[in-house]
C-alpha cells in the first residue's frame, strides 16, 4: 500500500538519508540536492517549500510504504496563466519497477485536479529514460513535444476527470506519518 503526505521536517532525516543513497543520479534533474547536505540544510528546504504554492516553489510530498519513505513527488513551475504545474517524482533504487512511480502519480494527479484550479499537468523526462516515459503513458499522458533530450508529455484536467479519475485516490494521503528512526 502507497500514502503520500506533505512533507515534514521531521522526516528530514529519514529522506535525506535517500537522497543520500541516489544522490548521483538525482542531481542531474535536481541541482538544488547538491546544496541540501545536512539534516538542518533538508529542514530549511521543507520548511521554505511549505510556505508558498506551487506557482513560486514545489509542493513537495513524501511517498510512503507500510513502514519505509521510498521516494519523493512534487508539483512545481506552476503557471497561473496558463494554469498548468509540472509533476515530477523520484524512487530509491529498490523501489523501482514496482508501480510505486505509477500510483503516487494517480494519488497526486486526482488531488491536483480536484483541489487546485489546474487545467494541465506536465512530466518531463529523458529520451533515455523509459521507465519514467513508460509511467506518462501508463497514466494516460499523451506526448506533446521534444525539446533536446527531453520530451514532454501532458494531461489535461477534462480528460482526466473523465477517463481516469478515481475518488478513492484521495484517500492514499495522510496526515501524519512519525515513524521511529
Amino acid at each position: 500500500m502507497l500514502y503520500l503526505q506533505k512533507a515534514k521536517p521531521q522526516n528530514a532525516s529519514k529522506w535525506l538519508r535517500l537522497v543520500q543513497e541516489n544522490r548521483q543520479e538525482l542531481e542531474y534533474w535536481m541541482p538544488h540536492l547538491k546544496e541540501i547536505r545536512t539534516i538542518e540544510d533538508a529542514q530549511h528546504y521543507i520548511n521554505k517549500n511549505a510556505q508558498v504554492d506551487f506557482y513560486l516553489a514545489a509542493h513537495i510530498y513524501e511517498m510512503w510504504t507500510t513502514n519505509a519513505l521510498i521516494g519523493l513527488i512534487a508539483l512545481h513551475s506552476g503557471c497561473i496563466q496558463q494554469q498548468r504545474v509540472a509533476l515530477s517524482y523520484w524512487l530509491g533504487k529498490t523501489y523501482r519497477g514496482k508501480g510505486f512511480a505509477t500510483r503516487a502519480c494517480q494519488l497526486l494527479i486526482s488531488k491536483t485536479f480536484v483541489h487546485f484550479p489546474i487545467q494541465t499537468l506536465c512530466i518531463d523526462c529523458q529520451m533515455n529514460n523509459q521507465a519514467s516515459q513508460a509511467v506518462a503513458v501508463r497514466l494516460g499522458f499523451l506526448f506533446n513535444s521534444q525539446e533536446g533530450d527531453i520530451l514532454h508529455f501532458e494531461m489535461h484536467r477534462k480528460k482526466w476527470m473523465e477517463v481516469h479519475y478515481d475518488r478513492l485516490d484521495l484517500l492514499g494521503f495522510l496526515e501524519e506519518i512519525d515513524l521511529p528512526e
